[in-house]
């Protein structure tokens, strides 16, 4: 008895080589230039293909969260946490490219600056191994947000925490 699995967004290719092919929704095209989401993927059957499926997956949505991002949770994010995103961005940008890695870092950098892309994009791209930012008090409350307050405790210490971060972000702006 064999099991078959059909997974979505694969297709063939010359030679019996399979793709990742996944269309970027509307607003995201936009922005990325490009209408389709593609890698040729490494294995042709089996658990591996499976595996490297799911991470092409999550490498679509992750990307699609991130430029689905709202100017004003963009703002909020600490500028440590920017760098993190900005810096996995970058390196998803890097990854499908061939040649020398200083030219293809150049290249891409290039692109940004010609498009008027994100500054600190550039910088990621242009110095992988540059300091992040220093830690904020926004840092500060993502931190105890994550570790202190479970999703089982309802909306509450979620919004306890909003209200006292807002005042505190205020204090801290007008002196």
């Amino acid at each position: 008895m064999a099991v078959t699995m059909k997974l979505k967004y694969i297709d063939e290719l010359s030679g019996g080589r399979k793709r990742f092919r996944r269309r970027w929704p509307k607003d995201v095209a936009e922005v990325r230039g490009e209408t389709f989401f593609q890698k040729p993927l490494k294995t042709r059957s089996g658990p591996a293909m499976v595996s490297e499926w799911e991470a092409l997956s999550a490498d679509f949505e992750a990307t699609v969260a991130a430029h689905r991002r709202s100017v004003e949770e963009r703002e909020s994010m600490s500028p440590r946490a920017l760098w993190q995103e900005v810096q996995q961005e970058a390196q998803r940008l890097l990854e499908g490219a061939h040649g020398g890695d200083e030219v293809v870092r150049q290249v891409v950098a290039g692109e940004i600056a010609q498009s008027q892309g994100d500054p600190m994009l550039y910088r990621a791209v242009i110095q992988p191994d540059a300091a992040p930012p220093a830690y904020t008090l926004a840092d500060a409350f993502d931190l105890y947000e994550r570790e202190k307050i479970d999703e089982s405790q309802g909306r509450g210490p979620r919004n306890r925490l909003a209200r006292v971060r807002k005042k505190t972000e205020e204090a801290v702006d007008c002196h």
